[in-house]
């Protein structure tokens, strides 16, 4: 299953759609940007966890990177295997 098609099936979040003030988007399929995000709850080369309002986002897969992080948005670099949700 493609990344793009992991992300929609995994997360059950359309890529387009806000989501209680989160918007999850594939760039190039190369990265992840993620726009309303409340900060990093875990970071490692493999797994990246990010806390969002009401859920985790998890990123798995290998050399993921940190490219650009504010208080509003994180993208996310690197070959990404794996996209879920966890629910608080």
């Amino acid at each position: 299953m493609s990344i793009y098609n992991n992300l929609v099936f995994n997360t059950n979040m359309p890529l387009k759609d806000s989501i209680g003030g989160v918007r999850v988007m594939l760039v190039d399929f190369s990265g992840i940007l993620v726009e309303g995000h409340k900060g990093l709850f875990r970071y490692s080369p493999n797994a990246i966890i990010i806390q969002l309002k009401n859920a985790r986002l998890i990123l798995e897969g290998e050399n993921l990177d940190i490219a650009h992080i504010n208080s509003d948005e994180i993208y996310i670099k690197g070959d990404i295997k794996l996209i879920t949700r966890e629910d608080k």
